[in-house]
């Protein structure tokens, strides 16, 4: 059997390894399939992706599979949609093992039943009409049903594991589900238990010098520290720049875009002095934070609507142990999903595959200007495949 796993490893810690040996067991080989520079709260990853795609390699994960922009920074139902898309494509994989809070797989079950059933659209209509956010309305629809499943929805890993299971029915796939408990402390917490803490913490920590050598595998310890952390502050001229110019109707065009939100945008870019100014003048009980940074960065990358209502068109592998150059080959013979290993691979590409490709390319020469010593453009094409022993 294969598994795979959905994760940013953003950046890579002691959770993760503990995820990567769970998906491990009674398995042949564990896929990841993992975020590229760009994640899903709409920001930076904060190390480059093909460094994270050399940690999960060295800690469990025989082939690493990036995750384009357009999935990676979308909510929780087209993550999980394109993630799971690239899984099925690969033609390989068996077993979904995701992490979460709450690791009743029947529960999990019924939970995305309700969220596909027909009669919670209109009582998540009437909620949206009081001025909550998507999220909430949902959750409180829900409530109306099951509580239990409601409670379900409270938590983030609970919602993208539901949204795994939602996106393999969508798409016929008849995946094997693996849920883990989530180990230590809660995703975002401010906690330190024993040797785990959360992501956000982490980013945290390492930002501000500080210690997370216990927080961390201590095979990849010494590439952290040697590595420079990416800055959103650093782009600010650069998103700015893009987002001037803009029209309405370029902004109308954009994923998430509702309820006459571009005209708000629109003004708000005209005297907004950095990109975090810009974000927090946009935000609205409707519109969060994290929603409005997605919005922007798809704009600069020129990401519209189109993406979402779409798998993703290739397979980009970014990093392999030997038995995943073998799972490689095999991939090639029984997938009909273009793969990219090496960047001549992309020069077939073409039509909206080719589209896809070349808003990566954007996203990754953006995000090389994110560090103190900037990085070259072109990282898209000329980074080698990570490979490892």
């Amino acid at each position: 059997m294969i598994s795979a796993v959905v994760a940013e490893f953003n950046p890579f810690h002691n959770g993760h390894a503990y995820l990567l040996s769970k998906a491990k067991e009674n398995c042949d080989a564990v896929i990841a399939i993992m975020s590229g520079n760009f994640v899903q709260r709409g920001d930076l990853a904060i190390y480059e992706k093909h460094l994270r795609a050399e940690f999960a390699l060295k800690n469990g994960a025989d082939l690493v599979v990036a995750l384009p922009a357009g999935w990676s920074m979308s909510g929780a139902e087209n993550f999980a949609f394109g993630a799971v898309s690239v899984i099925k494509n690969l033609k390989i994989a068996e077993r979904i093992v995701f992490g979460c809070e709450n690791d009743s797989l029947s529960l999990l079950n019924k939970t995305a039943d309700i969220l596909d059933s027909g009669e919670l659209n209109l009582k998540i209509k009437d909620y949206l009409s009081k001025g909550v956010t998507y999220a909430a309305a949902r959750q409180q629809a829900v409530a109306e049903i099951d509580g239990k499943c409601s409670e379900i929805l409270s938590l983030p890993n609970n919602i993208l594991a539901t949204e795994y299971i939602r996106a393999a029915k969508k798409l016929s796939f008849p995946a094997e589900f693996l849920p883990v408990k989530r180990i230590g402390v809660d995703h975002d917490s401010d906690s330190i238990i024993e040797n785990v803490a959360s992501a956000s913490k982490i980013r945290e920590i390492i930002k501000s010098n500080g210690d997370f050598s216990k927080l961390v595998p201590e095979n990849i310890l010494k590439q952290m520290h040697n590595n420079e952390a990416s800055d959103l502050a650093l782009i600010d001229s650069a998103l700015l720049f893009k987002l001037r110019s803009f029209s309405i109707d370029n902004i109308k065009n954009l994923p998430d875009i509702s309820e006459g939100i571009e005209n708000r945008i629109y003004e708000c870019i005209k005297t907004a002095k950095t990109f975090d100014e810009l974000c927090n003048k946009i935000k609205t009980k409707r519109y969060t934070y994290s929603r409005i940074k997605r919005i922007l960065l798809c704009a600069c990358f020129g990401i519209d609507s189109s993406f979402l209502k779409a798998e993703p068109p290739y397979i980009h592998i970014i990093g392999a142990t030997a038995k995943g150059i073998d799972m490689i080959s095999a991939i090639h013979k029984i997938s009909d999903t273009p793969i990219i290993v090496s960047a001549k691979d992309s020069l077939s590409l073409d039509g909206f595959a080719k589209k896809v490709f070349d808003t990566e390319r954007i996203a990754d020469d953006l995000y090389a200007l994110s560090f103190k010593t900037p990085k070259n453009s072109g990282g898209a094409l000329t980074y080698p495949l990570i490979k490892l022993n």
